[in-house]
């Protein structure tokens, strides 16, 4: 980075010294460059915003929503979209907004894509990139010379299009300037659907009726065919990952240009800690998992859950204490610990555990007709379904205790089991059968199954500031769906009191839950 652009770039942070700072962590090879990375500078609550901020680059703008994205471009439709703003600026303007983007095309990491781990993992990126990036300057050449030819053909006199006048000096884009900002846009992108999100609330509320969390089908062809909105933005492009972060990224839906981010602490900040995103939205996958998602963004976590200074949550185990009533055993770097009474595990106990996640690790092969799992998520209904409910307005989680029989020596919110009740809930094509064999109140069972994990696995009965993550997206799809499901239920016909009693009681907690972790994940606290 040259000396212009540091002082181009501290002038731009500038504005948000009163928020976060950018700082270095100290690298053991000089050749290596500095990582960076922000540190808060004031304290920060759960659902706080901490700053907010404008692309440098996005989809929504009205010259990106012009472009026709080409299926002969091995590109995302909104990364042609990106580019072809990019070159828009570049060629049409000489003011701030050319000024940032070739500040953030200078000053931003490219590690996404051109580390040597991102490579290992991806042996053909950097190939496909230059493919790419050679493929569309060639396309942009030609587009230009076209222009220009109408352009001579309809003589000097006729004026540019409004937003297309040139300056002085002709912009002609390069091979690596475009590789570059391929990089960039693989490293820092910042994105959502196009589609609103009904979890979060943007079109209705999770008792609507006409949502229907079962038309899977049609959802995942949806995704395979939606353009996100993403945007390019600088100050966010600096923010490292963290498997238990400190953050969360709040894109709107789109209604306006420019969209802007809003950064929402989700975990009590401290002034001078560090602020944290995560780089991918599984809260329940294992250490190992989550390091294979992880190196294809060019690097190895080492936050405090993978490096084992916080507990491997997800790999629950029962605690082998007796005296323990409900204590989970998760690895750490000293060994399996209880989370309730500090037991540790013996090297015996911690094979036996082994053994039974290569097990259940088996059963994902066999989800048609596994016995295993019929007898788990019979157990799971009739478990969950027996349950006593106190009087309203209270309500706790069922503990999942008694299904240790059938999850032993994996305590019953393990990820291996989890995982596949949420896949099995989620899969039209799965539960739908299930529906035929256990009944129509299937879902609900299972989706409280889910939210019981997921609340117990968080420490969620400490309050949300005591728990393990803070605020939590999966929490809040899951209450989201229960909360949707309990309502369902309760208003068919035919529903005996007590059981409509039961559907109001369950969807009440759900609504809660969800209303809080919505309300903080979306700023609002």
């Amino acid at each position: 980075m040259t000396t212009d652009y540091q002082k181009e770039l501290e002038a731009y942070l500038g504005q948000y010294t009163d928020r976060v700072v950018l700082r270095l962590h100290p690298q053991s090879e000089p050749s290596i460059p500095a990582d960076r990375y922000l540190v808060a500078t004031r304290d920060y609550k759960i659902g706080e915003v901490i700053f907010t901020e404008s692309p440098i680059l996005h989809t929504q703008h009205p010259y990106a929503q012009t472009f026709q994205p080409s299926t002969n471009l091995n590109l995302a439709f909104d990364w042609q979209r990106i580019l072809h703003l990019y070159a828009h600026i570049r060629t049409t303007d000489d003011g701030p907004e050319s000024a940032l983007v070739k500040l953030g095309l200078n000053v931003l990491s490219v590690d996404g894509a051109t580390n040597p781990i991102a490579q290992e993992e991806d042996e053909d990126k950097l190939q496909d990139h230059r493919e790419s990036a050679k493929a569309w300057v060639s396309r942009w050449k030609e587009r230009r010379r076209n222009k220009n030819k109408k352009k001579k053909k309809a003589g000097a006199a006729v004026p540019a299009p409004a937003g297309e006048e040139e300056k002085g000096e002709e912009w002609i884009p390069t091979v690596e300037e475009i590789e570059r900002l391929i990089h960039i846009l693989e490293t820092n992108c910042h994105s959502r659907s196009s589609h609103p999100d009904l979890v979060r609330g943007e079109c209705s509320s999770p008792t609507t009726k006409e949502d229907n969390w079962e038309d899977e089908d049609a959802a995942e062809k949806e995704e395979e065919e939606e353009e996100e909105q993403c945007g390019l933005f600088l100050l966010a492009s600096f923010m490292n990952h963290s498997c238990l972060p400190t953050a969360s990224v709040l894109l709107p839906l789109a209604s306006s240009s420019p969209p802007i981010l809003t950064l929402v602490c989700t975990k009590p900040i401290k002034t001078g800690e560090e602020v944290t995103i995560s780089y991918h939205d599984q809260e329940f996958i294992q250490t190992e998992d989550r390091r294979m998602l992880l190196r294809r963004r060019g690097f190895v976590c080492e936050c405090v859950m993978c490096s084992g200074q916080v507990a491997d949550y997800a790999r629950a185990a029962l605690c082998t204490n007796p005296e323990c009533v409900d204590g989970i055993a998760s690895p750490t770097a000293s060994g399996w610990i209880c989370d309730t009474c500090s037991h540790q595990l013996s090297a015996e106990q911690v094979a036996a555990i082994e053994q039974a996640e290569e097990e259940w690790e088996e059963e994902w092969e066999e989800l048609d007709s596994s016995p295993l799992i019929t007898a788990l998520v019979s157990s799971i209904i009739s478990h969950i379904s027996t349950s006593p409910h106190p009087s309203p307005p209270a309500y706790t989680p069922p503990t999942l205790l008694k299904l240790r029989e059938a999850t032993s020596p994996l305590h019953p919110a393990h990820t291996h089991i989890s995982s596949l009740i949420r896949h099995l809930t989620f899969a039209p094509a799965l539960i739908t059968p299930l529906r035929l064999d256990h009944g129509l109140d299937t879902p609900f069972h299972l989706l409280q199954y889910l939210l019981s994990s997921a609340y117990r696995l968080l420490r969620l009965d400490r309050g949300v500031e005591g728990s393990v993550r803070g605020l939590s997206e999966e929490v809040r799809h899951f209450a989201y769906w229960l909360a949707k499901e309990g309502k369902d239920m309760g208003a068919r016909e035919g529903v005996k009191e007590g059981e409509r009693e039961g559907f109001a009681l369950v969807e009440g907690w759900a609504r809660r839950v969800w209303e809080e972790h919505n309300r903080g994940l979306d700023g609002n606290v």
